[in-house]
């Protein structure tokens, strides 16, 4: 199995960097994004946080306190089309989407706005871009550089 490499791996020449240096690297990269105006906010709006345990490690990011990130679900994700579109909403229990047959349940929630993507987006490039995946799920063989995740924290 070929390992996919992301696009700044390279940079860090074949050694291993422990996880806290990779999140120094990727604090950087949302320093120098704030910078350019890429992403929002100041650099206290982002967490970069380590987990190392056994068998391997993690790196999550999360931005937070960023306004105008989420907005109630109408049934239709926001940047797309109609609610028939793939990108509508998938929750059936959506109130939303106002089907008569569930709305007995139907709850609202929020989803991501077109700027909340964005960010998710940029931070999910930048998570990636230090990481290699040469994994192969068919015979359950994990071969990564960290887990993780990069997301805008969930408004209540």
């Amino acid at each position: 199995m070929d390992r996919h490499y992301g696009s700044k791996y390279a940079t860090m020449g074949d050694k291993y960097l422990p996880a806290a240096d990779i999140a120094k690297l990727m604090r950087a990269d949302i320093k120098k994004m704030i910078a350019d105006g890429t992403l929002p906010g100041t650099a206290k709006n982002y967490r970069v946080r380590v987990h190392n345990y056994a068998g391997g490690r993690s790196i999550n990011i999360t931005a937070v306190g960023l306004p105008d990130m989420w907005q109630d679900c109408t049934g239709i994700i926001p940047g797309s089309e109609d609610g028939y579109s793939a990108r509508a909403c998938r929750d059936v229990w959506c109130a939303g989407l106002d089907l008569p047959e569930y709305r007995h349940a139907a709850h609202a929630h929020k989803t991501l706005t077109v700027d909340g993507q964005r960010v998710e987006r940029v931070l999910g490039d930048i998570h990636r871009a230090y990481n290699y995946d040469g994994s192969d799920v068919m015979t359950d063989y994990f071969d990564v550089n960290y887990y993780g995740s990069a997301q805008v924290e969930r408004e209540d």
